[in-house]
């Protein structure tokens, strides 16, 4: 029995490995053409992604149980791109354009509260 239920376990194992599928990437500056370092690419709304090397690659295996069916790929300072699984290919590398965008931040207000980092910090 307790072959059987180990048997069993390696069947959905290697059934999962087989479903994985590993996809490349080189994101780039749209304008420039030039490689971006520490791109990050992201399956769905999930904890699944990767970042991109200096040289702008990456390589992500996708689970073989994953529902998402879109990559989100962003920079900070980089306008974000969304791509479906099904116009990627797993036999090349994916290249992917990010567009420069401007980076809006909220108002905030610096104030002096005359007390050094560690004393903020102690209280």
């Amino acid at each position: 029995m307790k072959l059987f239920l180990l048997f069993l376990c390696a069947i959905f194992l290697i059934a999962d490995e087989i479903s994985a599928q590993t996809y490349s990437f080189l994101v780039k500056n749209l304008n420039e053409k030039k490689a971006l370092e520490y791109a990050h690419i992201q399956l769905g709304n999930s904890h699944f992604g990767a970042v991109t090397d200096i040289n702008g690659y990456a390589n992500f295996t996708l689970p073989g149980n994953q529902k998402d069916s879109i990559i989100y790929v962003s920079h900070i300072g980089y306008g974000k791109v969304s791509i479906d699984l099904r116009h990627l290919e797993t036999s090349k590398v994916n290249e992917v354009f990010l567009q420069v965008s401007d980076l809006e931040i909220a108002e905030f207000s610096i104030v002096d509260l005359d007390l050094s980092p560690y004393e903020f910090y102690s209280r």
